[in-house]
């Protein structure tokens, strides 16, 4: 198999419409728990995510990510 680009950071859109970077998240329960790349570690509730804007954004630059709410 093919090796995984390395294409950065995620991006996670808030229902909002802020965009947040994240170098890594986990979903751990009802909270998404997400490191900056400035290495600043936040949280914030799976409901604010909006998952679909969050999903074709990152599949955009190459990347699948899935956060179900």
């Amino acid at each position: 198999a093919a090796p995984v680009r390395d294409v950065g950071d995620f991006i996670l859109v808030r229902r909002d419409g802020r965009v947040l970077f994240a170098s890594v998240f986990s979903v751990v329960g009802s909270q998404v728990h997400y490191v900056t790349p400035e290495g600043v570690r936040h949280s914030l509730a799976v409901s604010d995510v909006d998952s679909d804007a969050t999903r074709e954004m990152n599949e955009a630059r190459g990347t699948t990510v899935q956060i179900h709410n």
